[in-house]
């Protein structure tokens, strides 16, 4: 099962916790790339966004869902 997936099954309160650790985790990145000017992973980054956006689609798209 991909991530995506896995994803798709879990409830909207999940995906908004995944979103909050996400966003604390880009946060913590941006802020060491900020202050050392160097990151020993940065595309950790581009895809800690795209994951973050991934999950608030899917918030999205779920309570649209279930307010039809």
């Amino acid at each position: 099962m991909s991530e995506f997936e896995q994803m798709k099954s879990e409830s909207v309160e999940e995906l908004y916790n995944r979103y909050v650790e996400l966003s604390r985790d880009i946060f913590h990145l941006t802020s060491e790339l900020k202050s050392m000017r160097k990151i020993d992973q940065p595309h950790l980054i581009r895809a800690k966004k795209k994951e973050r956006a991934r999950a608030l689609g899917l918030i999205n798209q779920k309570k649209a869902g279930s307010n039809e």
